[in-house]
């Protein structure tokens, strides 16, 4: 009897790890079904090819304008009339600003009486006499009254002030009526047609910006890009700051005194292998990016050369001609199934 239940009892176990080991193959073939059901995954790609590799050096620089003038009172006064106004343009020889000048010109009727009446001493002294002609002028007091006329003269005529270039009125400080003293400054004028930006970069940088290269100003408060142009390098370094100066030619729409971000092209690579910086990722402290082929994206560890903007050379690793995955390669695995579109 005690065989015959032991007999059962084994049959049961061998039975049931039959079972197990059963369902478990079965489990496993089931799953290995189902992967290979799946879809592929919908990624972007992009044919590697050979170009050009553009790589830039950014900076911050201030834009200055080409010409600058401030205007001063050149008397104790008031604003009688004013055309000018916060950031306006205006042209060479338009009229600007006039101060009141009553008291400034009967000074210059004075100094011009005077004037006529020494120069007639002066010349009747010069024919009744055989003295030295300099002797002459400062012993009738026509020279000093020539001095004094010429010295009322340029007040009167600063008085009014009308447009030495064409330009962009700023720092406008007064208005119609307003009293001003003499030395106070009234306004400036900028000349923004031929602006630059002066930006400084470390030494090291230096060495690759060339007069001609291309730059892209970006202004932050507009967000508006504009194109320059290399126009100077500077041949020294601060030996305090170790830094260089570069200075670009400068849209006339920028504001003077305004601060910009730039980037200038520091190199132009031709003819290499690149593939697009998107498709660059970073594991176990080694580059690779993520190959179509035949269907399934592929792991391909790389070794990078020039870095650009927006390429960066590929020395080993890929060919070209290869398919390089630039969208959906941070959620796949190797050798996940994929269906490419292609950039």
């Amino acid at each position: 009897m005690k065989r015959i239940i032991f007999f059962i009892i084994l049959v049961s176990l061998i039975l049931g790890t039959s079972f197990i080991f059963l369902m478990r193959k079965l489990n496993k073939n089931e799953e290995k079904v189902k992967k290979e059901e799946l879809p592929p995954l919908e990624v972007v790609g992009m044919v590697v090819d050979r170009g050009e590799i553009i790589v830039y050096t950014e900076g911050v620089g201030r834009v200055k304008p080409n010409k600058q003038a401030v205007f001063l009172s050149p008397i104790n006064s008031y604003v009688e009339r004013i055309n000018i106004y916060e950031g306006k343009r205006v042209k060479k020889g338009e009229f600007l600003l006039k101060l009141q000048n009553e008291e400034v010109k009967a000074e210059y009727e004075k100094a011009f009486y005077n004037l006529k009446k020494t120069k007639a001493s002066y010349e009747f002294s010069l024919k009744s006499e055989n003295g030295d002609t300099n002797t002459l002028k400062v012993t009738s007091g026509f020279l000093e009254a020539k001095r004094e006329y010429e010295r009322i003269k340029k007040i009167l005529e600063e008085t009014e002030i009308y447009a030495p270039f064409d330009g962009v009125v700023g720092n406008v400080s007064i208005s119609t009526g307003d009293k001003v003293n003499i030395g106070m400054e009234l306004f400036e004028l900028f000349d923004v047609s031929n602006a630059s930006i002066v930006v400084e970069l470390p030494n090291i940088e230096m060495e690759d910006i060339k007069i001609g290269r291309k730059a892209i100003i970006y202004q932050f408060t507009s967000g508006k890009e504009y194109i320059g142009t290399v126009i100077g390098v500077s041949p020294v370094i601060d030996e305090k700051e170790n830094t260089g100066k570069v200075v670009i030619s400068a849209n006339s729409s920028l504001i003077p005194g305004s601060i910009v971000k730039v980037k200038i092209v520091s190199g132009e690579y031709k003819g290499r292998i690149r593939v697009p910086n998107e498709a660059i990722l970073r594991r176990e402290n080694r580059d690779l990016v993520f190959l179509v082929k035949n269907g399934y994206a592929v792991w391909q560890w790389i070794k990078k050369g020039v870095e650009g903007e927006k390429y960066t050379e590929v020395l080993e690793g890929v060919n070209e001609g290869d398919t390089v995955i630039v969208e959906g390669q941070f959620t796949i695995a190797h050798n996940t199934p994929v269906s490419v579109i292609l950039k």
